[in-house]
């Protein structure tokens, strides 16, 4: 039987796989050298490769970027009278009008996504599926009280991949009901 000796800096398979902040580097002189076990690199940083960045980043132009998401939103509120959308009355109809984009972009391109748009917090306006990019759009009616009339839009994708806290946009409209 053959003693093998393996040097420190070869990168046995269990050594990075297990090391949630390592890769196996490919070698040197045209992958004749064996790998080593490196460190994987942060944001805006150097790389060759994908499996060299940390988390959910990937290799783009030669630097590990995270994945592109993003949410934009509007949010219309208007009155009957289209000579003044801001005047309304205690009984009045308000339109609102709402529309999103979803993106969600990495390594090979667009990515699929999931993504709630709720009203006023509790109502349920449409989810959306599929590949990126996603959109969104549509009106409501509502009946405006005396007082302040406000309508809020929030959209949410889920899971935000990139290092962000959250991938949402929340929107809100606030009208005055004067006598």
């Amino acid at each position: 039987m053959m003693n093998v000796k393996v040097s420190p800096n070869v990168c046995p398979l269990e050594t990075y796989e297990n090391g949630k902040n390592k890769y196996c580097s490919v070698g040197g002189t045209a992958g004749t050298q064996k790998g080593k076990c490196e460190l994987k690199h942060g944001p805006d940083t150097r790389c060759g490769r994908s499996p060299e960045c940390q988390g959910n980043m990937f290799c783009r132009n030669g630097q590990c970027q995270v994945a592109v998401e993003v949410v934009i939103c509007s949010l219309n509120c208007h009155g009957q009278d289209p000579r003044k959308p801001d005047h309304i009355r205690p009984g009045h109809i308000v339109n609102i009008t709402y529309s999103c984009t979803f993106i969600r972009r990495a390594e090979m391109g667009h990515k699929k996504l999931k993504a709630e748009i709720k009203l006023d917090n509790t109502k349920r306006l449409g989810i959306v599926k599929g590949e990126s990019p996603q959109y969104f759009s549509g009106f409501v009616t509502k009946k405006a009280r005396k007082g302040e009339f406000t309508a809020s839009l929030k959209a949410v994708m889920t899971p935000c991949v990139s290092n962000k806290d959250s991938c949402a946009a929340n929107r809100k409209c606030i009208l005055n009901a004067g006598q």
